[in-house]
């Protein structure tokens, strides 16, 4: 549900931690696959607008358009870091995301 997601989101953006802890899946045959989740990491980031809010929409579009192929399963805290080599633009908001992906 897309606003259950949101709200979940945004609260592991505020404090960080962990989403939600699904560990297995289910084939089309309904057989329970474990091995088939690989873990990954991205780093996300935003300088533009409402640079919180940004970030949050992208996760939950990452879960939203893959919900078979990625899952967020945690978040860093995010941090407001000054920008590097082109400085004359606005403060970024940086963080890291865990997720799983087939």
């Amino acid at each position: 549900h897309p606003s259950f997601l949101t709200l979940s989101i945004t609260q592991q953006l505020r404090g960080g931690g962990v989403a939600r802890n699904n560990s297995t899946s289910t084939n089309n045959d309904n057989t329970v696959d474990q091995r088939s989740w690989r873990r990954a990491y991205l780093a996300v980031g935003s300088n533009l607008g409402d640079s919180y809010q940004n970030i949050a929409m992208a996760l939950t579009a990452l879960e939203a358009n893959n919900n078979v192929t990625i899952r967020v399963h945690r978040t860093s805290y995010l941090r407001m870091t000054a920008p590097m080599y082109v400085t004359d633009q606005p403060a970024f908001l940086n963080g890291a995301v865990e997720i799983e992906t087939t």
